[in-house]
């Protein structure tokens, strides 16, 4: 199986993502350096060839996405190396619409799973396609934002990404291969 990665320069940052044969794997949250974006996809992308053209369709929905276009990425996505739940959780995710939120236990009822707040809380903290896989769209049931991913990433994103994609809502085409 080929991989492919390339970091890029957006509105909000630099970007990485990865992909696979099987489809986009990996993605970021924008970085302020190129260094800190390389080092966060370090682990997957060492056997990995850097590549423009196979990640165009990647590139073109981010740098659009983070330039204030409101977007859907529908291309094929690799959930290798994850579990059946955090799938469902993920793909449920992906179905909140440009500019709206969901609960953690909002999205667990819709996988039939209303007990599963927390998990689903996990999924989101370990997403591994940012803005491919809209987490930042996940908030506390109280109407809070709640948690937000692990690392660098703080509610002050999460507010921002929110905000950008009401101010672009309507403006909504997808991005197919």
């Amino acid at each position: 199986m080929s991989n492919y990665y390339d970091i890029f320069l957006t509105e909000m940052g630099w970007v990485g993502a990865v992909k696979s044969d099987a489809g986009i794997r990996r993605t970021t949250f924008p970085f302020f350096s190129y260094d800190k974006c390389w080092q966060h996809l370090f682990k997957w992308i060492t056997n990995a060839t850097r590549s423009q053209g196979p990640l165009s369709e990647i590139r073109e929905f981010l740098q659009g996405y983070f330039g204030g276009e409101s977007l859907y990425f529908v291309n094929p996505l690799d959930y290798l190396d994850t579990s059946l739940f955090n799938r469902d959780v993920w793909d449920e995710c992906r179905k909140i619409p440009i500019g709206e939120t969901r609960s953690y236990s909002s999205l667990a009822f819709s996988i039939m799973r209303p007990k599963a707040a927390r998990a689903v809380g996990q999924a989101m903290a370990n997403n591994p396609l940012p803005i491919v896989i809209p987490c930042h769209r996940v908030i506390s049931k109280s109407g809070s934002l709640g948690g937000f991913c692990k690392g660098e990433y703080n509610l002050k994103l999460k507010q921002k990404l929110l905000d950008l994609e009401k101010r672009t809502l309507g403006l909504a085409k997808p991005i197919i291969g």
